[in-house]
């Protein structure tokens, strides 16, 4: 068993690490990110039209594989170099561009695979089948019929449905999709940390994952789960706010512009009126992007170090 979770020192640890080395964060970031953002960019424009004539199914599939992938690849590499710098107390060097692609980060990459499949499998699958079991056999149990005869006579009756409303198998749908739900949302805690464990360097990660989410953890990492979500609503309700205000100032400087222009001043064409700030707005949308996934991974990263470092004070 695995002592209690620290759940104070998880958050001082996780927010510690994130705002006080948030340089180091995104130094080890901030490459495969933009390298998403822009692959991302082209692929819903120029590249993404080349999808439109073809089979539209097929190319919804096409383009989840690919965005999924790439945004997996990346992921990995960004996540083993920073739960390393929590666990390792260094990062893993100095330089300002970050890219790897190792054993560390393919185990990552299969580690988080193989849980998704793995929740799916022991409870949202099991619990979808027997919704659609129930309800094929509500259903078909729904539209039988039987004759009934009248009372002190046997030539004369009706049909009649044998149930006369929802069958009773319908009442214990509720319990089988929330039952489901709350088996997923166990499961899933238990395994949340296996790719980080991974992305760490710890000793068995699969023991170690499942020793740190084991007895009553799996409450408290539950109660980290709701913090981290706050935060990050805050994060992005700050960061919208910024937008906003940055968004202002480029349709004020387009308004400049017209004004110029209707004075006759010669650079202030409709042309760069309109094609500057769009420029400028999409390049601000992108450092807007890359900064504050640097900081939503950050403090993922800050907390599954924290917690491995938890247990291995032990």
């Amino acid at each position: 068993m695995s002592a209690k979770i620290n759940i104070p020192r998880a958050v001082h640890d996780a927010l510690g690490f994130t705002a006080g080395h948030f340089g180091t964060v995104l130094r080890l970031s901030w490459f495969p990110l933009t390298f998403v953002f822009v692959v991302l960019t082209l692929m819903i424009g120029p590249l993404g039209e080349a999808y439109e004539g073809g089979d539209q199914g097929r190319s919804n599939m096409i383009w989840l594989l690919m965005t999924n992938g790439l945004t997996l690849l990346m992921q990995a590499s960004i996540f083993v170099a920073l739960v390393g710098t929590v666990v390792r107390g260094a990062p893993p060097h100095n330089r300002s561009l970050h890219f790897a692609f190792g054993v560390r980060e393919v185990l990552f990459v299969l580690a988080a695979v193989a849980s998704v499949v793995f929740l799916i499998a022991t409870t949202l699958a099991p619990a979808q089948f027997a919704l659609q079991f129930s309800e094929a056999f509500a259903l078909e149990r729904e539209a039988e019929q039987a004759f009934f005869f009248t009372e002190g006579s046997l030539h004369e009756g009706s049909k009649n449905y044998l149930f006369d409303g929802p069958h009773p198998i319908r009442q214990a749908q509720p319990y089988i999709y929330w039952g489901g739900q709350l088996l997923a949302v166990y499961v899933g805690l238990r395994i949340l940390l296996l790719p980080f464990a991974i992305a760490g360097g710890a000793d068995r990660p699969i023991a170690r994952a499942l020793r740190i989410s084991s007895g009553l953890n799996i409450f408290r990492m539950l109660v980290i789960a709701v913090i981290i979500f706050l935060l990050q609503v805050l994060t992005n309700f700050a960061a919208g706010l910024i937008a906003d205000r940055a968004f202002d100032s480029i349709m004020l400087f387009q308004m400049m512009l017209n004004v110029f222009y209707t004075w006759g001043v010669d650079f202030a064409t409709p042309a760069w009126a309109n094609a500057l700030p769009r420029f400028a707005a999409m390049t601000l949308g992108g450092v807007f992007v890359v900064v504050l996934q640097s900081f939503s991974m950050g403090l993922l990263s800050g907390f599954a170090g924290a917690l491995i470092l938890q247990t291995e004070r032990e």
